[in-house]
């Protein structure tokens, strides 16, 4: 049997510090991962994603097409509030 360079001739178990309650929890996690808990979260999490870009896009919609035109009213009858909603309405990006 040839050695590999890093690893001890003697590779048993206990020289690597192997117990048994560590290959317990190792396939505890395992048996975690094969029930799909972890997948079942990250298609979860990618259909809230995916959900939450729809509403973004549906609510710069109703902001472009319906607030917005509305406020115009407000640009002469009170230009001080028309320009904090402006303000406001930009996008800051941290």
């Amino acid at each position: 049997m040839s050695r590999r360079p890093g690893v001890p001739s003697s590779t048993s178990a206990a020289c690597i510090s192997i117990t048994a309650n560590r290959i317990t929890i190792s396939a505890e996690r395992v048996a975690k991962t094969m029930n799909g808990q972890p997948r079942a979260y990250k298609i979860a999490s990618v259909q809230a994603t995916k959900e939450l870009e729809q509403l973004f896009t549906d609510a710069t919609q109703i902001l472009e097409n319906k607030l917005d035109n509305v406020m115009k009213i407000f640009k002469r009858r009170d230009a001080n509030f028309y320009n904090g909603y402006i303000a406001a309405r930009e996008v800051v990006d941290n």
